[in-house]
């Protein structure tokens, strides 16, 4: 399970065969180096997957992000286009971390494949 950051900030992604699920954990507030490693580390999990995989990401724990944060989340969504990912649900906690993560959603147009929980 690859892991990025330390206690303070970071995330975790692993890859469940059986279930072919991608979970994904995010934490604190992301400096510059974890932020722009997101998406690359999520997206290299996600190549193990077969098609048709959910993805669920744990962001309850997670700040609101800064500009490289924003930029790697969005990356990621736009490339769910051509992941093999059928849905991916979003947990958070913190309503502006929510207001965040869905407006970068719309602007990527993935309303049709992630969900809010």
């Amino acid at each position: 399970m690859p892991e990025v950051g330390d206690e303070q900030a970071g995330f975790a992604v692993e890859f469940h065969r059986e279930t072919n699920t991608i979970r994904v954990r995010a934490w604190g507030f992301w400096g510059v180096e974890v932020a722009k490693q997101f998406c690359d580390v999520v997206l290299a999990e996600s190549a193990m997957s077969q098609r048709g995989a959910v993805m669920t990401m744990d962001m309850r724990n997670l700040k609101p992000m800064r500009d490289e944060g924003q930029q790697s989340f969005a990356k990621l969504v736009a490339a769910l286009r051509t992941m093999r990912v059928n849905e991916v649900s979003v947990q958070t906690k913190s309503p502006l971390t929510k207001l965040q993560l869905q407006r970068i959603v719309t602007e990527q147009h993935g309303q049709d494949q992630v969900q809010f929980v």
